[in-house]
């Protein structure tokens, strides 16, 4: 058995999981209460999103165990296949308290980091809500390139990457980077957020004024996020003049109408006579004269052209 187990992890840590579950099942059919090994293939099933076996598995050790752990990575699997009512069950015998009685788990819980894994392979952590047990919904904005996450709903291990062992200048707990918040890995992403990024780039207005632009875009439900820092400076060609700059994230659902967001978009800057230019946005909308305007505007104050 000891070759067997030998096997399934080497299998495991080479991703190979379907190979690793035959070596596991192999040590179950000679010892069928073998905790670790159950366990293991458990884990297994879940990284093959095999859940009603994942289920059965962890069912079989519950009924042997009272293990808080059990508990948790039941609840997991529960949550993945929307089994309301044990991820429920489960949260009582935890004493983990929920704000509703039935039907989905959708709470407003605690912010958190959730670390996940973007298109290069490589590890991003995002801010968000936490709206249940072992689920969160994003709130951090993705860089410019990669696929959007804002808003993407998830459901995460619920054993913290970090431990807030540490206190900042004022006591409270952080970690050893100084982050206030747990930060969990993603195990799934359940809903996509569906939101667009689109730039805003130019002459920085001012703080009020641009306090002003950015609460009139939020009440379109356009998701704004300022990327530039107070070192940002453009200089007018015709002038000379140096003057502070702002670069900011448009986040745009999919199923907003384009044009008419563009539109928008144009007559809140028109009205404020602010010089931003947003020709991402106007290049989906198809609006040629925007566009025609904004290269002047990137020719006069030397603006990267997107």
């Amino acid at each position: 058995m000891n070759l067997y187990w030998l096997l399934a992890l080497y299998h495991d840590r080479r991703g190979e999981y379907s190979r690793a579950c035959d070596y596991i099942s192999k040590i179950l059919e000679q010892k069928p209460d073998a905790f670790n090994a159950r366990q293991r293939l458990a884990r297994l099933n879940r990284d093959l999103r095999d859940y009603s076996s994942a289920a059965a598995n962890l069912d079989y050790l519950l009924e042997r165990h009272d293990d808080k752990d059990l508990k948790w990575d039941r609840i997991i699997i529960a949550t993945l296949q929307q089994d309301w009512d044990t991820v429920r069950k489960l949260c009582s015998e935890l004493e983990i308290d929920l704000d509703s009685s039935d039907g989905v788990i959708d709470e407003e819980w605690e912010y958190i980091r959730v670390q996940t894994v973007d298109e290069s392979g490589d590890h991003v952590n995002y801010f968000a809500q936490r709206t249940g047990p072992v689920t969160a919904v994003i709130k951090g904005v993705s860089r410019l390139g990669n696929r959007q996450c804002f808003g993407d709903q998830v459901v995460f291990d619920p054993a913290p990457l970090n431990r807030l062992d540490y206190k900042d200048d004022e006591g409270n707990p952080v970690d050893e980077d100084g982050h206030h918040t747990r930060l969990y890995p993603v195990i799934e992403r359940t809903s996509e957020g569906k939101y667009m990024t689109y730039t805003l780039d130019g002459v920085h207005p001012g703080e009020t004024v641009l306090d002003d632009l950015l609460d009139s875009l939020w009440q379109r439900d356009i998701v704004t996020s300022i990327r530039s820092s107070d070192e940002y400076r453009i200089i007018d060609q015709e002038t000379g003049d140096e003057m502070s700059g702002i670069y900011v994230y448009l986040l745009v659902h999919q199923d907003n109408d384009i044009r008419e967001i563009c539109g928008y978009v144009s007559e809140q800057i028109s009205n404020r006579d602010l010089v931003l230019i947003f020709p991402q946005l106007a290049r989906a909308a198809n609006d040629s004269l925007l566009l025609e305007k904004f290269d002047e505007i990137v020719s006069q104050y030397a603006l990267e052209e997107d």
